[in-house]
């Protein structure tokens, strides 16, 4: 609210707000005569888009030439959780030698959230449903989204893996995104042939 001490038509008149798409004003005359105005957000705000506003607010009066006043307004947007993490994509593919050691890199998944602090923090984890033996045989950490081998692997027994991947943030109500990584893994030259002897019975 501006003050003005003059009286009638040489006292405030109006409010004028700088050009902009996000807010507007809302004026009102008291009964006393005086006038207050609102600043009023009639269109969406998003902080990744646009993290600040700077406005100026001039009050005129009503005289011949009029006169104003004016006001800075600076608007600082605080976050609020309102994205998900992204994946680069949706399916991942690699293979790995069944020979391979036990602290072997398999890959460093990457998801990314534009919102900031808490709310853009990462954690990854694999799936609810992910089974005990995929548990057992892979790990991954939290922070970095890399995926190590832990145990062994064994192409005769398994030739490939489909491992459920989630990323989510540290924010409130957070949702998480999903990745599908599936792994084959490559047969090693590791067994050598059996033979085996079937003697014929002789007829006497």
């Amino acid at each position: 609210q501006a003050s003005d001490s003059d009286i009638g038509s040489n006292a405030l008149q109006m409010y004028n707000l700088s050009t902009t798409q996000h807010f507007n004003l809302n004026t009102i005359r008291r009964a006393d005569g005086s006038i207050i105005t609102e600043l009023v957000v009639i269109k969406e705000l998003d902080r990744e888009m646009q993290s600040s506003f700077d406005l100026l607010l001039i009050a005129l009066d009503g005289g011949s030439p009029p006169k104003s006043g004016t006001c800075q307004i600076k608007i600082h947007l605080l976050d609020s959780n309102d994205n998900s993490p992204v994946f680069e994509n949706n399916y991942l593919t690699m293979e790995i030698w069944e020979n391979s050691l036990p602290g072997t890199t398999l890959i460093k998944l990457n998801a990314t959230d534009p919102d900031q602090g808490l709310n853009g923090e990462i954690e990854y984890s694999f799936g609810k449903h992910v089974s005990q033996e995929i548990l057992s045989t892979f790990s991954i950490d939290p922070k970095t989204g890399q995926i190590t081998l832990i145990g062994s692997l064994d192409y005769e027994e398994r030739q490939s893996y489909e491992i459920d991947i989630q990323a989510r943030d540290l924010g409130p109500n957070p949702i998480p995104a999903h990745v599908k990584l599936h792994i084959k893994v490559w047969d090693k030259n590791d067994n050598r042939p059996k033979i085996y002897i079937t003697w014929a019975s002789q007829k006497s």
